[in-house]
């Protein structure tokens, strides 16, 4: 039973992680955009579409791959589908989540949403 709770807790402290990363990217879309319906189409493209374009970019150019390890939507699919739970990974969730959310902070008070 301890065991079952250790991987449960783990699994849940992983998807956290990665929800606060999605969701600071779609925060700092929705301050750009002013919108809700585009970040949706927007996340769509990066964490879908954008990884396997980089992948075919990458094999043209010999340094993408070292950029591809540090970019959040190329890391997803590593992140998840084949459980890389390296510590690089969760920091670069954990650092592009904090930065995006910065952003989107800055964005807003610039605006003069946050006084």
């Amino acid at each position: 039973m301890p065991g079952l709770l250790a991987v449960i807790g783990k699994e849940i402290l992983i998807y956290m992680i990665y929800g606060f990363a999605i969701g600071a990217t779609a925060v700092m879309i929705t301050c750009v955009r002013n919108s809700t319906i585009m970040p949706f189409i927007y996340l769509i493209v990066l964490f879908w579409m954008m990884p396997g374009i980089l992948q075919m970019m990458g094999q043209k150019m010999a340094g993408l791959d070292k950029v591809m390890d540090y970019v959040l939507f190329c890391q997803s699919d590593q992140f998840l589908l084949y459980q890389d739970w390296s510590v690089r990974n969760i920091a670069l969730f954990l650092v592009t989540g904090v930065v995006l959310s910065i952003v989107g902070m800055g964005i807003l008070q610039k605006k003069g949403f946050i006084v």
